[in-house]
């Protein structure tokens, strides 16, 4: 195995890092529906406002969801009115959450009621969340009476519609905004992944060449006077012990 060939190895596997990052984010947002069930907190985080939210986990998937309020509650044990108060853990840090700036979003005009401004993120990746997104409140398409999200950061797909009941609409799209730490580890990670597999012929031909085999075919090359594979005609560096 030479420098080159190592060389040449190290830039594939690094080339083909990030796009098996990218393609897992992306296959798991378009097709990862079925998520475990949410964690809901509510936390505040100025004397400004008030927010709360959802999170909820799948194995490739992340979907949050936030919502706001200008006034103040103080109803006992509704919110923790203390200032600064952090999300909870369920949030990921990737998440908006934990912006200390709320937010300009617009009301949605989804349904029959009004709605206050919200954000709806996802995170995907795996091992790690490494590409993310963001959509508004959505509106309401008038023929259909579905729900049309516009995504941040990311390019629309369909909507997932849920049937139980009534009709819920959960926002997807393939998400196009970095998550660095994520996409630094799982880029790594998939590259070393692809590192082994990429090496396994030049490790067959070390292997072949130390036996005295043709590199190329496998042939038995001991006791032959002429550097000349007589199975696959390839030339060949003699043995130090073959006798001319």
């Amino acid at each position: 195995m030479t420098i080159k060939s190592i060389n040449v190895r190290i830039v594939s596997a690094a080339l083909l890092g990030p796009i098996s990052t990218i393609a897992i984010a992306w296959l798991g947002a378009a097709f990862e529906h079925t998520l475990r069930e949410p964690h809901n907190t509510k936390y505040l985080r100025h004397d400004t406002f008030v927010a709360h939210g959802a999170v909820k986990h799948g194995w490739f998937v992340t979907n949050t969801s936030l919502e706001w309020t200008d006034r103040l509650s103080r109803q006992p044990g509704e919110y923790d009115v203390r200032s600064g108060f952090v999300p909870e853990s369920g949030f990921p840090r990737w998440s908006q959450a934990w912006s200390k700036v709320r937010p300009a979003r617009p009301p949605g005009t989804w349904g029959d009621w009004a709605h206050e401004s919200g954000l709806y993120e996802t995170g995907a990746g795996w091992p790690m969340r490494a590409l993310s997104c963001e959509f508004d409140e959505p509106v309401q398409d008038p023929v259909t009476r579905g729900a049309i999200y516009t995504p941040r950061g990311g390019f629309a797909l369909d909507c997932f519609e849920i049937r139980d009941g009534a009709r819920i609409f959960q926002p997807r799209a393939l998400p196009c905004r970095p998550i660095w730490s994520g996409l630094l580890v799982n880029s790594t990670l998939m590259a070393m992944l692809w590192f082994a597999p990429l090496s396994i012929p030049a490790l067959r031909r070390i292997l072949r060449r130390r036996a005295g085999r043709c590199q190329c075919c496998g042939y038995d090359l001991r006791g032959l006077s002429q550097p000349l594979c007589p199975e696959c005609g390839r030339v060949f560096a003699l043995p130090a012990t073959t006798v001319p």
